[in-house]
């Protein structure tokens, strides 16, 4: 077993086993199959100097001629994206359609083009190290605390939400020289330009407010898949054994030609609200399914704050402002509503747009056992007037209508033809989903 530093394996399965290897005693490397040939373009040279310290095998290219994609996995190197890549952009999209695999590494904004890519993202450029209250321009290009959505994905095996939070430092900073040491696991994270491209996306880490950054993504399209990451992953190689861990789990599972799955297999009741329970099924702002607080008010100051909810179906004790003067009464989740689309204000407030009306929605994406026959949604109206709700399954919509105060069991019979299903939750704002429950 390796213990420390950059070690290969001598022995090597008869299943043509690659035996890939990380430093760091915490995280230890074991033979990994890689059923494709890993292809590199990588002009700089850093990318290949860290697939091979983690002992990845991989073939050096100059152009993308020859690519095969039924048999190879295409890495473009960090800050690769020249002139070359870009007049290669039909073939790069060609390649994944035909079922190819690739992974591309962190780029910079003023030179990658993304239009190529099954999915549209826009690189961020603004700094989160800022001097200003209010600064333009989030979410922020890099960022700390980054959050994996789904915590049982490969690329995430031995790394935990711990170990994203922060990174080493690789530049030798201290407080003598200018600027700010090299912290941040994000560099080059982006954001998705149409929500709609969430049906066949696959978003796995995120960042800051309403999860609006994107960290990592696996993006599906016909029969193949790209993986774009903002992470700063090689110029930490042999260095942070965190950065090397996910590299090789990235090379790890692109490698393979397991099937891999573009939205979360869920077999438990979702409890809205509780992260465990959605599985990552709510990524942030893009599916419209805004948390829903609801203040805990202590006995003796109910009549002082009594609770009262407005338009938009936010709850408060007492009024609006000043909950940060109130330190006994603490607002806790319950449910989600469907509120989308919404944005953010500088200050990061959530923003209905310009003439949005009373009806928000919210969309999620999942795969179901086959044995699951209907779904149970359970929804509560906390207003004083009736409120109508629609759920729509794989584009059958059922309309309902729940009482003021009620608390409503919505019966919706599921498609036998299909176990990947599309749902819309569309209704007034302050209707709240509690529970989606198949059975």
């Amino acid at each position: 077993m390796v213990r420390g530093g950059l070690e290969r394996n001598a022995e090597v399965s008869s299943r043509n086993e690659t035996p890939i290897f990380v430093a760091g005693r915490d995280f230890v490397g074991g033979p990994a199959r890689i059923d494709r040939t890993v292809v590199l373009y990588d002009p700089r040279g850093a990318t290949g100097a860290a697939l091979r310290n983690l002992g990845v095998p991989f073939r050096a290219a100059s152009d993308l001629a020859g690519l095969d994609p039924e048999s190879d996995l295409l890495v473009i190197g960090a800050e690769a994206w020249d002139e070359t890549l870009a007049d290669s952009a039909e073939a790069l999209r060609a390649f994944v359609d035909e079922g190819g695999r690739a992974i591309v590494l962190r780029q910079s904004a003023d030179r990658f083009d993304p239009s190529w890519l099954p999915t549209a993202v826009r690189l961020q450029t603004e700094e989160l190290d800022h001097p200003l209250v209010y600064p333009g321009g989030r979410p922020f290009r890099n960022a700390l605390a980054v959050n994996p959505e789904r915590l049982d994905h490969p690329v995430f095996d031995g790394i935990d939400r711990d170990r994203l939070y922060l990174w080493s430092d690789y530049t030798g900073w201290d407080e003598g020289r200018p600027g700010f040491p090299a912290v941040y696991p994000v560099t080059s994270g982006f954001v998705l330009t149409d929500r709609d491209h969430l049906a066949h996306t696959a978003v796995l880490a995120n960042y800051d407010h309403g999860l609006e950054g994107v960290a990592l993504v696996e993006m599906f399209s016909g029969e193949g898949s790209v993986i774009l990451s903002g992470f700063d992953l090689v110029n930490r190689s042999g260095i942070d054994p965190v950065a090397d861990r996910l590299l090789a789990n990235l090379i790890r599972y692109q490698g393979t030609n397991e099937p891999h799955f573009v939205h979360p297999l869920v077999t438990e009741k979702i409890v809205w609200g509780e992260y465990g329970s959605e599985r990552g099924l709510v990524t942030g702002i893009y599916n419209g399914l805004l948390l829903n607080t609801v203040p805990e008010i202590p006995e003796g100051l109910r009549d002082k704050y009594p609770l009262r909810i407005d338009d938009e179906g936010f709850h408060f004790a007492g009024a609006a402002g000043g909950w940060n003067t109130r330190p006994a009464i603490q607002y806790v989740p319950r449910g989600r509503r469907p509120f989308g689309p919404y944005e953010f204000t500088l200050g990061g407030a959530v923003r209905l747009p310009d003439g949005a009306g009373a009806v928000g929605e919210g969309r999620v994406w999942l795969r179901l056992p086959e044995d699951r026959s209907r779904m149970v949604t359970t929804v509560w109206n906390p207003a004083d007037v009736p409120l109508e709700i629609e759920i729509e399954v794989n584009g059958t919509r059922q309309p309902a209508r729940i009482a003021a105060g009620a608390t409503v069991e919505v019966e919706t019979p599921l498609p036998r033809a299909s176990r990947s299903l599309a749902l819309v939750y569309r209704g007034d704002r302050r209707l709240v989903l509690l529970a989606t429950d198949f059975q």
